[in-house]
């Protein structure tokens, strides 16, 4: 990025409300992260979950989420994983 001047840039957080509560936020914490291709965290009442992009270079993208995570250490991030982290 310094070879090239391209300088840092602020992303905008994510808000998930339900019935104008708000239950989770999702905040990009890197684009480029060692031994990964990016991070997100997602905020909720009860803890945080950290979502890692595990896939090869130029493929698509692998979601994997580690902390609350209906119990299991790690899982793929999909949909259920999503719902499951906001109901709880």
């Amino acid at each position: 990025m310094e070879r090239f001047a391209v300088g840092p840039e602020t992303l905008e957080e994510l808000e998930v409300y339900r019935g104008g509560d708000l239950v989770a936020t999702v905040k990009p914490k890197g684009l480029w992260i060692v031994g990964a291709n990016g991070r997100l965290d997602i905020l909720t009442k009860n803890g945080a979950t950290i979502l890692v992009d595990k896939a090869q270079k130029f493929h698509k993208p692998r979601w994997v989420a580690y902390g609350r995570t209906n119990g299991r250490e790690d899982q793929q991030f999909d949909k259920r994983c999503f719902v499951g982290l906001l109901e709880e």
